[in-house]
């Protein structure tokens, strides 16, 4: 991706891509399997690469997983 953007525009098109908005039952499940494609990526993202993510990056992230933890209650059980 450092080929076309830089972590923050990444991280900020992954965050757009998983507030994908749904509507009816197909496209809650769609949206959903995009939702779980997008935590699948940036799992692997701090897991391989987290020497691109500096502390406004952390932060970022940080506070997206809180708020869809919050919302979806998806990702993990607090």
């Amino acid at each position: 991706y450092r080929s076309f953007c830089t972590p923050n525009e990444l991280l900020e098109k992954l965050l757009e891509r998983y507030n994908v908005p749904a509507g009816g039952q197909f496209e809650a499940r769609k949206a959903q399997a995009i939702r779980f494609r997008v935590i699948v990526t940036l799992k692997t993202w701090v897991e391989t690469q987290f020497g691109d993510f500096d502390a406004e990056l952390q932060s970022r992230l940080r506070t997206f997983i809180e708020q869809a933890t919050w919302q979806d209650g998806a990702l993990v059980e607090q």
